[in-house]
């Protein structure tokens, strides 16, 4: 096979401690194996670029993200989203591979709360 494509995925998919709970969500070893034969796999977690593990959980309110205390954490959000860029441009990452239910790497779903 020749060179895998570069992917930036959660750091809690592949076993990292990095939920806001500290706890991890990792994919089951045979779907990491998979995607390891097509993709070069970058583990990263866009919140704890601005946040400590644990943490309180956040969640989207309109076009903010507040945690369960009422405290705004966009701006750390935005922080973490910008590196996770950085990152996929440093690294030629083609794609992102996110946990769905969190408000950093969700698409459809962004809250668990």
């Amino acid at each position: 096979m020749g060179r895998k494509v570069v992917a930036v995925i959660s750091g809690c998919l592949v076993g990292w401690n990095c939920r806001y709970d500290g706890g991890s969500k990792p994919l089951p070893a045979e779907v990491l194996g998979e995607l390891e034969q097509f993709f070069q796999l970058i583990p990263f977690c866009p919140e704890e670029v601005a946040l400590p593990t644990p943490r309180p959980p956040a969640r989207f309110i309109g076009n903010r993200i507040v945690d369960i205390y009422g405290v705004d954490k966009t701006s750390q959000f935005l922080e973490g989203a910008q590196e996770t860029l950085a990152l996929c441009r440093r690294t030629g990452a083609k794609l992102f591979i996110g946990k769905e239910k969190s408000p950093s790497c969700g698409v459809y779903l962004t809250s668990g709360y």
